[in-house]
């Protein structure tokens, strides 16, 4: 019968080198996918933001929806509203003066 000498140091070594580069492996990717969902969540939010300002600088000075979930809210450019004063204004007859 021959026995099997095991070199405990080095099997250790070795379970733990591979432990340790799997660990580190995980915390690579765990960030790295936390970066991508960052990015696309930013990313996201400014074609929003930049898809409401363009539909807030219309010419046609149309209101238009915002949804979010339930909530639907209806919003206009103010310089619309500001514009429109200015106009009736003009277009009002002035009474002559005594």
């Amino acid at each position: 019968m021959t026995t099997l000498n095991i070199n405990w140091k080095t099997t250790l070594l070795t379970l733990w080198a591979v432990f340790s580069f799997i660990y580190i492996s995980y915390n690579i990717y765990n960030n790295f996918r936390t970066q991508v969902l960052q990015n696309a969540y930013m990313a996201g939010k400014s074609d929003t933001v930049n898809a409401l300002i363009e539909q807030a600088s219309n010419k046609e000075c149309k209101p238009f929806n915002v949804y979010a979930g339930e909530k639907k809210v209806d919003l206009i450019n103010i310089t619309c509203l500001q514009e429109a004063p200015k106009e009736s204004n003009t277009q009002a007859p002035v009474a002559p003066q005594k």
